[in-house]
């Protein structure tokens, strides 16, 4: 590698990380305030972020914002905190728990009549699966997505989900 761009590195990995804290902390600071469906917003959000930073900080948030979604009985919230959970348990390595989690959230967008949510966690289960070697499932998830997609006439996630068909 180059110097320039081995300083480059050097230089842009703290800018990135302090930037990642820097929202997370904001996060943080307004869930001091918020209450309600903005206080499981934040959470989930917070969960997200953090998911590059502290994976377990982030497994917590997740956690954090489905109890509250769930107490609250807030069903959008709740669904999105599952799929972030799983992408933190994604991220960590920790496959069965991911697809817990994607499939709980599944569940949660289509009882609750939520088809943008549903077809995103079929292409994040299509991936698991892929990453777990389980080709057939994966290209179930996928077909299924691009299914659901075509019903609804949405067009915006339909190049992701082929290049990931492709992989």
């Amino acid at each position: 590698m180059c110097r320039c761009a081995r300083l480059a590195l050097i230089i842009l990995i703290p800018i990135t990380l302090y930037s990642q804290n820097s929202l997370v902390d904001s996060l943080k600071n307004e869930l001091f305030y918020a209450n309600d469906s903005t206080k499981a917003t934040l959470l989930s959000d917070i969960c997200w972020n953090y998911r590059g930073i502290d994976i377990d900080s982030s497994i917590f948030y997740g956690r954090e914002s489905i109890n509250f979604s769930r107490q609250k009985n807030f069903p959008k919230e709740l669904a999105t905190a599952y799929n972030n959970t799983a992408v933190a348990w994604w991220t960590k390595g920790n496959y069965d728990s991911a697809k817990h989690y994607l499939i709980q959230a599944r569940l949660q967008f289509r009882a609750n009549r939520f088809p943008k949510g549903e077809y995103v966690i079929l292409v994040n289960l299509g991936l698991i699966n892929q990453n777990l070697g389980l080709l057939q499932e994966s290209v179930e998830n996928l077909f299924a997505s691009l299914s659901l997609q075509d019903s609804l006439g949405e067009s915006s996630y339909k190049g992701a989900t082929l290049n990931n068909l492709g992989n």
